[in-house]
């Protein structure tokens, strides 16, 4: 079984620029787990549960980007052509 998209996107969209930082900031990797330990619970699962695949998501769009840069708004666009 694949990803769960559902569950990557609900959790990214709980990012809180007051609470996580800016969403155009660029993240070193930390930040999704800090985010997965804020949030506890996404669905069914922890969100811990989810942070392999987060984390892949997280690679991709890194490979994609020519200035090395991932930003919470590029991993939710990278989610969005992979759930397609």
């Amino acid at each position: 079984m694949g990803p769960d998209y559902v569950k990557m996107r609900d959790m990214l969209q709980q990012w809180d620029v007051d609470e996580d930082g800016s969403d155009t900031e660029c993240m070193a990797g930390l930040e999704m787990e800090f985010l997965a330990e804020r949030l506890g619970v996404c669905g069914d699962d922890s969100c811990e549960a989810l942070l392999p695949d987060i984390m892949e998501l997280f690679d991709a769009v890194l490979a994609d980007c020519d200035e090395a840069c991932v930003t919470v708004k590029r991993m939710q666009k990278k989610l969005e052509e992979l759930a397609a």
